[in-house]
């Protein structure tokens, strides 16, 4: 009798050991999961600032052949003309981009500023005005971050599509802190032939062809299914199209 229920003991060791081990090694792997997303995240958006930068480097040493070319010919009219029409217009833009990201450091949740990070300067890189605001430290949301990030993700992936439609490219991109929400606002310019957002909803729906959806469907399901502290919302007017998150904290 007393084998037997040292028989059982150790089975009933080794089950405990095994399940622990299994829960163990599931925890290990989304882990990982979880950080393999946020490094593809972070080397993207190095990809896309290294394409910058090679691109600004380009642009650089076209624009000393220009301006050697305005001095050797003593063109002073010329380069007056280059100055002020080319020049100070491309500064600005870059001063503007610059500003974009700096406003980032308001995000301390790094897998979040990685994505925003690396959205903006793929939006940069199809030539689409950009503007951030944010005046408050965001540190804390009520929300899983993959899920704040798939969200965010597929938010400005939409604004990006649209925009990039439209010969005023746009996007504005606002964040506020209270004491009681974080609120998220994505406004882009759209074609006036954008879809009702009822048929934007639907599930598989695109303009763009089968099988590729807006994704708003997801941003709902997500919603509907884990968080009754957050509100979305979609509206359209005017060929400006506005994405707003809110994200009860308390």
């Amino acid at each position: 009798m007393l084998l037997f229920n040292a028989l059982n003991l150790f089975i009933f060791f080794i089950l405990i050991t095994t399940i622990t081990y299994y829960c163990f090694t599931i925890l290990v792997n989304k882990h990982r999961s979880k950080e393999y997303s946020q490094l593809q995240n972070y080397t993207n958006m190095l990809e896309n600032m290294y394409s910058d930068l090679r691109s600004f480097k380009h642009d650089y040493l076209n624009i000393l052949s220009t301006l050697a070319g305005y001095i050797e010919t003593d063109d002073i009219n010329g380069l007056k003309n280059y100055y002020y029409n080319d020049l100070l217009p491309e500064s600005d833009e870059i001063v503007n981009k610059d500003m974009s990201l700096s406003y980032l450091s308001h995000i301390k949740i790094s897998p979040l500023k990685a994505l925003l990070s690396s959205k903006i300067v793929n939006a940069h890189s199809k030539g689409i005005d950009v503007k951030i605001e944010m005046a408050d430290d965001i540190e804390l949301i009520n929300m899983s971050v993959i899920d704040i990030c798939r969200i965010i993700g597929i938010l400005l992936d939409n604004a990006i599509e649209a925009s990039i439609l439209c010969d005023n490219k746009f996007i504005h991109f606002a964040a506020i802190n209270t004491d009681n929400e974080v609120i998220f606002n994505i406004r882009n310019s759209c074609l006036s032939s954008t879809p009702p957002i009822h048929k934007l909803y639907q599930k598989n729906f695109s303009t763009k062809g089968a099988g590729r959806g807006l994704g708003l469907n997801n941003v709902k399901d997500i919603i509907n299914k884990r968080y009754k502290n957050v509100l979305f919302n979609t509206t359209i007017e005017d060929c400006i199209f506005v994405q707003e998150l809110l994200i009860r904290n308390k």
